[in-house]
């Protein structure tokens, strides 16, 4: 299960200036290891915001609210060793501090991973891993949606559908784990291994189990092909590492045979990395801005620009009709959105997810890591953050209900009427 959710183990945006060791550190009141709670505040300082140097000491503003703040933590702290049913070293309660601590700041893109859960996620950032083959997207109401099977995965062999919600993993709830990278362990495993997915399926109000055999997952990052002539055809199904190449690649082989414009389709597209789609929209567009970058660093507030240069892989009068939809989210609105602002695009499909925050992955010398949101992007002409809100169509266009929920290659031919609607725009820009 690749659980790639918007903002997390792929979705997450990754772009932007990190962390200084050390960092900007203001002198007031000294923190030694002699006070083992004072001692726990320095390490989720350094676990937290920028990478862990040994150190005994950490310097505090000598404010009143600091003092309270220290006073009311060294009580918990207290409390919990003196009087908790299990015993804890001082170790294990900083530990659960660090693990709490990204959660309490109430950022569905901020969360703590222990050492085994950022290994998943690494591999998960390369496209391999060893799961059953589905990505989802979890609903404001915390319910577990399959929106993409990939094509020849175990789950497709257990007849999971795209729409289906999943319900219960190995007959333990889903709102019973602790988070969402939780749960996608609890899906992931090893090769060979058998998990049990229950679901509901709202087409037909029915709940289903599956047994399900683990396998290694390969989810190829985009495939293309040419629709007809002048027109090419690239689905990017995440912003991977390393898909940036592919899609230069893509076009490349696409105008060698002829095209002129493209159908984009980025429908069920998560996200990935902002290097990627960077690299990409550099390919596509002249020289220019391509958003504006508004987050903090180093405990200052930053803005920058991202910006491409003069260099273009496609004529100026290239055009491109994407196509998204309700999953289509974070690297893929930044895309999709940039390319309309230039006048290159036209959206067609359903309201996007509305992610605009990007986050990064800090990592701590045990493996253990947080990902951080640290920015908000802003479109260069509009000046438009999305996030809440998504990326309204130009052509707003349904799928019809029977294949809504359907993985983009498991729609039948001749069905996919936002594609054709895409032909038919494309083909006026020929004429």
């Amino acid at each position: 299960m690749s659980d790639q959710v918007p903002g997390t183990t792929v979705a997450p945006l990754t772009y932007g200036p990190r962390p200084r060791c050390g960092g900007r550190i203001v002198a007031a009141v000294a923190i030694t290891l002699v006070v083992s709670v004072l001692m726990t505040v320095g390490t989720l300082w350094a676990l937290g915001f920028r990478p862990y140097r040994e150190t005994a000491a950490l310097m505090l503003d000598n404010t009143p609210e600091n003092l309270a703040a220290l006073n009311k933590l060294k009580f918990y702290m207290d409390t919990v060793k003196d009087g908790y049913l299990e015993a804890h070293t001082d170790a294990e309660l900083v530990e659960k501090l660090a693990e709490g601590l990204p959660a309490a700041l109430g950022n569905p893109y901020t969360y703590y991973m222990d050492p085994e859960t950022y290994e998943e996620h690494v591999a998960s950032m390369s496209g391999e891993y060893s799961g059953i083959g589905v990505i989802v997207h979890f609903t404001d109401d915390g319910g577990v949606v399959v929106n993409e099977v990939l094509e020849g995965s175990p789950a497709e062999g257990a007849d999971i559908l795209a729409g289906d919600r999943i319900t219960r993993v190995d007959g333990i709830e889903v709102e019973t784990f602790a988070d969402r990278e939780a749960l996608g362990n609890a899906v992931r495993g090893p090769i060979g291994t058998v998990v049990t997915i229950t679901t509901y399926r709202p087409s037909d109000d029915k709940e289903r189990s599956f047994e399900v055999v683990r396998a290694s997952i390969t989810n190829a990052s985009l495939n293309f092909r040419m629709l007809e002539p002048g027109i090419g055809y690239i689905n990017v199904k995440e912003f991977s590492t390393g898909v940036a190449a592919e899609f230069i690649e893509a076009i490349e082989a696409l105008q060698a045979q002829g095209a002129d414009h493209y159908v984009l389709d980025l429908r069920f597209n998560l996200g990935g990395s902002a290097d990627e789609v960077l690299r990409m929209l550099d390919f596509l567009l002249p020289a220019g801005r391509i958003a504006e970058v508004r987050g903090r660093s180093d405990g200052e507030d930053t803005q920058y620009s991202w910006d491409s240069d003069a260099f273009m892989g496609v004529p100026g009068e290239t055009r491109y009709a994407i196509l998204v939809n309700e999953y289509s989210a974070s690297a893929s609105e930044l895309f999709s959105g940039c390319l309309r602002e230039y006048e290159k695009a036209v959206l067609i499909g359903e309201q996007t997810f509305g992610k605009g925050t990007g986050t990064t992955t800090y990592v701590y010398e045990d493996g253990s890591a947080v990902n951080l949101a640290f920015f908000q992007y802003y479109f260069p002409v509009s000046g438009e953050c999305i996030e809440g809100e998504g990326l309204k169509p130009d052509i707003e266009l349904q799928l019809p209900e029977e294949y809504r929920y359907l993985a983009v290659s498991q729609i039948p031919d001749g069905q996919d009427n936002q594609l054709a609607e895409a032909l038919r725009v494309l083909r006026d820009k020929q004429d």
